[in-house]
């Protein structure tokens, strides 16, 4: 197992997260830590701090998606744990994704049981299908003393703590990429479950392995809105060049996976869903719409990645 951790190097995130990996009753093989806007010498006043632990240098922020591409071309493990800095495994989280991995050749990725910081939240047991092609996350928010404790197959694995079989990684990376680099952050763990789906590759969610996740706290989610109705939604709470990402990198998910035949049948869940978006960026922050149409080349480019991706289809989704 190879552990990497991506981080803007904020320690009170990331002292408690590199802590959680140090205590597992599963030693990794190996800790890399990337560092987003950093340098070498960041880099060497933590690595006393954290002496099992490599840590990786990045100019500028990568954001999620070539900051773990880089660990994981560096990585040594055959599964790959890729964890945000806001998360925090339990001792015997390796141990009981393990087990998982080992009821089926065909699992790509586990997702455990991700808790909020209350302990009885749950923030995330992976990704659902969704008929209105968004990761949707069925039990988020919920009481944990409502849940069965079940172990099942889902759709895919929540990024902020997603465990890997290296093979699958490889066998549906497009060209040097696992997660798309355009994407820097948003739907890309989404789009990667759905790249492995139409492989043939598997996901399951394993309750025994559990994890606290801050959520948003990585990703330095602004101030609730003004309006209540609108704050459980955290595109609200989202710049507007970040909230046009998110946008964006819905549909270039949809453009690179999605079948002809299966987006004509859910064309009136999608449209309902896109309504309301739309709705909500042209009513409240329309600067998100101008950066929505502003780079013609990243839509040529989800284009061309969607011929490249085909070559690794099975049978799809939904």
């Amino acid at each position: 197992v190879s552990v990497i951790v991506v981080t803007l190097g904020d320690r009170r995130l990331l002292a408690p997260c590199l802590e959680s990996v140090a205590r597992q009753t599963h030693q990794p093989l190996e800790g890399l830590v990337v560092l987003n806007e950093s340098s070498p010498e960041a880099a060497s006043s933590l690595q006393p701090l954290f002496p099992r632990f490599s840590f990786i240098p990045m100019a500028g922020n990568q954001m999620y998606c070539a900051a773990h591409n880089e660990g994981i071309r560096r990585a040594q493990g055959d599964l790959i744990l890729c964890l945000n800095d806001d998360v925090v495994l339990a001792p015997d989280f390796i141990a009981q994704a393990l087990r998982a991995f080992e009821k089926d050749p065909l699992i790509g990725s586990v997702n455990g049981r991700l808790m909020r910081p209350d302990g009885r939240t749950i923030d995330s047991l992976g990704f659902a299908w969704s008929r209105c092609r968004y990761p949707c996350e069925p039990r988020q928010g919920k009481g944990w003393a409502q849940e069965d404790g079940r172990a099942r197959y889902i759709f895919g694995a929540n990024g902020a703590a997603a465990f890997y079989r290296r093979g699958m990684l490889e066998s549906v990376k497009v060209g040097q990429e696992y997660f798309d680099e355009e994407y820097g952050i948003y739907y890309e763990d989404y789009d990667l479950a759905w790249r492995a789906f139409n492989a043939g590759w598997r996901a399951f969610y394993c309750p025994d392995a559990v994890a606290v996740h801050e959520r948003g706290a990585s990703t330095r989610l602004g101030p609730e809105p003004r309006w209540p109705l609108l704050g459980r939604f955290a595109l609200t709470r989202l710049s507007a060049g970040l909230k046009a990402r998110l946008v964006r990198n819905r549909y270039a998910t949809m453009v690179k996976n999605d079948s002809a035949g299966k987006f004509i049948r859910d064309l009136l869940f999608i449209f309902f869903y896109d309504l309301r978006l739309w709705a909500y960026l042209l009513i409240f922050d329309r600067r998100a719409v101008s950066r929505f149409f502003a780079d013609l080349r990243f839509w040529r480019r989800a284009w061309t990645n969607r011929r490249l991706i085909s070559s690794t289809r099975r049978a799809g989704a939904g």
